[in-house]
């Protein structure tokens, strides 16, 4: 997935963006830095970051995730700034740029048999034989208060 998103490359923002973007950053006392431009190197060690839905699926099996700048950097997620961004030009650059970088990667595992050992033993490197448990209790079979099917 990192090799696809630095050949896709980040969005190219124009002066009107990145002055929308400096405004925000400054409007809430940031350093006024604009958007990213430029990609992050993969960290060599995992790292704790946010929650995400992906949860216990990623205990299970190989998981993958990137991070489009869709809002100026240093704003914080589910903030106003990051609203007021994502529902702009800069948004949508964002998400036509993940749409790029995921389907080029599934490309890859659909088409290169060595992609999916490749992720599997990164995968059984990084948790290391750990075996996942789930929380929930055996005896619990179907979401609390849905209607019997």
């Amino acid at each position: 997935m990192q090799k696809h998103f630095e050949a896709v490359a980040l969005p190219k923002y124009t002066a009107e963006e990145q002055t929308f973007a400096t405004e925000l950053q400054e409007a809430v006392g940031l350093e006024p830095t604009g958007m990213a431009t430029q990609i992050e190197p993969i960290p060599n060690e995992p790292y704790r970051g946010g929650f995400t839905d992906v949860g216990d699926i990623s205990y299970i099996t190989p998981t993958v995730g990137i991070t489009i700048p869709t809002f100026p950097q240093g704003v914080a997620l589910h903030t106003w700034m990051a609203t007021a961004s994502n529902g702009t030009s800069i948004g949508i650059k964002g998400a036509v740029t993940a749409s790029k970088v995921l389907a080029l990667t599934c490309i890859d595992l659909l088409t290169d048999a060595e992609s999916p050992k490749q992720a599997k033993a990164d995968f059984d490197k990084r948790t290391g034989g750990y075996i996942y448990r789930s929380p929930i209790p055996d005896t619990i079979k179907e979401p609390s208060g849905l209607p019997e099917a």
